[in-house]
């Protein structure tokens, strides 16, 4: 157990790897870096390899209020830069087009929180996981240009995540976007916490109408009502 905690504790940080040892120590975690050592050496991957688990660096499992679940990293590029950083939805900070799923989540965060005009929005959307927002894809890695390519190897990984805050916290705001998320809701206790689903805001590229989401404003006053306004998420 020991060695396992020094290996895991630089990658996702020592609060992740107590309360996930269940599978930490698992082999199939074992065969999950194996995959992506080749992965990462015969095709291209996104995210960097360096950003894989960055959520759960930038928000330790005894910081996380808010869980907002995605797909997966985005599968482009902007030239030698991949879209994708690591954190569900954001994009890097030298991205000067955004990805049309992130100016959806603006817009909305825009309309429904600042009156419609939020200038300072961080597109890498570390703020937000600094105050405790976990931003987690389905799945960690895709192949370049391959939508679903990684899925089924991250599942088991994803579940246990969502098991493990369901049962050991109480009162987070789980956020589920499209099909691809709500396969997780039912991991979910919602006696014991705030469950919020929408349509996904990648669905929308394809249709001629606003990502219409209230979840921002939604859970901040859920979060007012439970702890005071001084605990709301500066979206």
């Amino acid at each position: 157990m020991s060695s396992n905690l020094n290996f895991w504790k630089p990658i996702v940080g020592e609060s992740w790897y107590n309360n996930c040892q269940n599978i930490f120590d698992n082999d199939y975690m074992g065969k999950v870096m194996s995959f992506l050592v080749n992965a990462y050496k015969t095709s291209t991957v996104y995210p960097l390899q360096k950003n894989v688990f960055k959520p759960f660096i930038l928000t330790p499992f005894d910081k996380v209020r808010v869980v907002i679940i995605g797909t997966e990293p985005y599968t482009t590029s902007n030239g030698d830069v991949p879209t994708a950083t690591g954190l569900a939805f954001a994009n890097d900070e030298d991205n000067i087009n955004l990805s049309p799923e992130l100016r959806n989540i603006h817009r909305a965060v825009e309309l429904h929180c600042y009156d419609g005009l939020k200038v300072n929005f961080d597109i890498t959307l570390e703020e937000w996981a600094e105050q405790g927002v976990l931003l987690l894809n389905s799945s960690l890695t895709v192949n370049k240009y391959k939508p679903g390519s990684h899925s089924s190897i991250w599942i088991p990984f994803v579940e246990e995540v969502i098991k493990s805050l369901n049962s050991n916290t109480n009162g987070l705001h789980f956020v589920f976007w499209g099909e691809g998320a709500n396969r997780f809701k039912p991991l979910v206790n919602g006696l014991f916490h705030y469950i919020y689903e929408f349509e996904s805001p990648s669905k929308v590229k394809t249709l001629n109408y606003d990502w219409k989401c209230t979840h921002f404003k939604d859970i901040n006053m859920n979060i007012m009502q439970q702890n005071g306004i001084q605990e709301v998420i500066t979206w």
